[in-house]
């Protein structure tokens, strides 16, 4: 997922109303990004269909991607991140 496909990313976001923005509404449009670099004819519609006959475990992979290439971590790594983060600002243990 390279930096053309969070631009596409960016751009299909732009267009839409992110808050009713269902699960696999937002692995159609990761999709979408991600292979538009590569194919500049595939349409969103063409997407959200594809991801439609995926399991959720392939959705999962495809967010956890597009995660990844945005924060620089994955998605178990930054929520593992914020968990540290918030036992140390309330002041308890880690992990607990």
């Amino acid at each position: 997922f390279n930096m053309r496909a969070v631009g596409y990313m960016q751009e299909a976001l732009q267009e839409i109303k992110i808050d009713n923005l269902s699960y696999e509404h937002f692995s159609g449009l990761t999709l979408y990004a991600g292979l538009r670099v590569n194919h500049p004819d595939i349409t969103q519609e063409e997407a959200n269909a594809m991801v439609l006959t995926m399991r959720p475990s392939d959705m999962d992979e495809i967010i956890e991607s597009y995660v990844q290439s945005v924060n620089g971590v994955g998605m178990k790594e930054s929520e593992a991140m914020l968990k540290k983060a918030v036992a140390q600002m309330i002041g308890g243990k880690v992990g607990h």
